[in-house]
C-alpha cells in the first residue's frame, strides 16, 4: 500500500453542534472492560466487512489484508486509549488512515468503498460494545455517550482517509499534466523524436503504462 508521510493533519475535525471530543466525557475506567475484548472484536469486524463490502473480499491478497487488519487494530486500540487518556496523540493513527486513503486512490479504488467498509466496521464494533455495556449494567446515558464517541471517532478517521485520497488524486492530476507536457514537447520536437519514444510517452500520458496513474 502506498504511503505519504508528513501529509496528514494531526487531529480530528471539529463538528459543529456536537461535542468536539465526546470520549473526554466517558469515565476513564470504562476502558478497562473494553480493552480485553478487542482481539475477538477485530475478527468480527473483518468478517463483517468481507461479507458486506464485496470489493474488499480479496482472498488471494494476504499482504493487503495484513495491512487492513493492522489499520483496524490500530484504530480500535487508539479509541480505547482515548477513553483511558483523552490527551493521547492522534498523529500516528491519523497518518495510518491518511495512508490508507492515499493507497486506495493509487490502486484505483473508489473512496465510497473504503468509507462503506469503515462504516460497517464501526457499526459492528458498536453493536458488540453496546451489548457488553448493557450486560455489565452500565446506565443508558453512558451507553449513549459511548455511541456518540464511537461515531465521532469514525468521522475523524474517515476525514483522514478522505484527505489522503484527495492528496493522491491531486498528485496524480499533476503528474498527468507533466506527462502530457512531455508528449507535446516530443510532438513538436525538431528534429522529430523517434516514433517508439513518442508512442511510449503517449501511453504514459493516457495512463496506460503498467503501474501508472489513471
Amino acid at each position: 500500500m502506498a504511503v505519504a508521510h508528513d501529509d496528514a493533519d494531526s487531529g480530528p475535525p471539529v463538528l459543529d453542534g456536537l461535542a468536539d471530543e465526546p470520549w473526554r466525557d466517558v469515565p476513564a475506567e470504562e476502558a478497562r472492560w473494553m480493552r480485553p475484548r478487542l482481539p475477538g472484536l477485530l475478527d468480527v469486524m473483518v468478517e463483517g466487512v468481507l461479507r458486506h463490502v464485496p470489493e474488499y473480499d480479496r482472498p488471494g491478497d494476504a499482504a493487503y489484508w495484513r495491512v487492513a487488519e493492522a489499520a483496524v487494530a490500530k484504530a480500535m486500540e487508539h479509541f480505547v486509549q482515548m477513553i483511558a487518556d483523552p490527551d493521547t496523540s492522534w498523529k500516528e493513527v491519523y497518518q495510518v488512515y491518511f495512508d490508507v486513503g492515499y493507497g486506495e486512490a493509487v490502486e484505483g479504488r473508489s473512496l465510497e468503498h473504503l468509507q462503506n467498509a469503515m462504516r460497517v466496521g464501526s457499526r459492528l464494533a458498536w453493536r458488540h460494545l453496546a451489548v457488553e455495556a448493557e450486560r455489565l449494567g452500565r446506565p443508558p446515558a453512558l451507553v449513549s455517550l459511548l455511541a456518540e464517541a464511537n461515531f465521532a471517532y469514525l468521522d475523524a478517521l474517515a476525514s483522514a482517509a478522505a484527505h489522503g485520497y484527495a492528496r493522491a488524486r491531486e498528485k496524480a492530476a499533476g503528474e498527468r499534466e507533466q506527462r502530457r507536457g512531455r508528449l507535446l514537447a516530443l510532438l513538436l520536437a525538431d528534429p522529430p523524436a523517434p516514433p517508439e519514444v513518442v508512442r511510449e510517452q503517449a501511453a504514459r500520458a493516457a495512463g496506460r503504462c503498467r503501474g501508472g496513474w489513471r
